[in-house]
């Protein structure tokens, strides 16, 4: 079973002592502050999601946008910004461009860097380090 939101400028909240069993599929904010057993996907380069302390999912996700304050049994594909707070228990593989990662969290799987975005001035000095310059 899938459950979609679509609209626009939503946001979904999943309370505490609410399970959700199948996969979820947003283009705007979820918050999760309950359990989901199940992937969570968007393809939207505005969405977001943010699992709370008391949040737990047990699952793929694939979400531009990633915020983790509580536990993750599962692997991680932020295409653009991962943040990991100190009370994060994340079980699996984080796949990103940005990474931000506090003091005091757990981590239980490999680090894996996506895309990286350089600007000119990275760009020219890699490639006069090629160059043997």
């Amino acid at each position: 079973m899938a459950v979609k939101n679509k609209q626009k400028g939503s946001s979904t909240l999943i309370e505490v002592g609410t399970l959700i069993k199948g996969e979820i599929i947003f283009d705007n904010e979820l918050f999760i502050m309950g359990e989901v057993e199940g992937d969570l996907n968007s393809d939207s380069d505005l969405a977001k999601l943010v699992v709370s302390k008391t949040g737990k999912v047990q699952g793929e996700i694939r979400v531009p946008n990633v915020v983790v304050n509580g536990t993750i049994v599962g692997n991680v594909r932020a295409s653009e910004k991962l943040e990991i707070s100190g009370t994060a228990r994340i079980f699996g593989d984080l796949h990103y461009s940005t990474i931000e990662i506090q003091g005091g969290s757990l981590i239980t799987g490999r680090l894996v860097a996506g895309q990286v975005k350089l600007d000119s001035d990275e760009e020219k000095e890699i490639a006069l380090k090629g160059s043997g310059g």
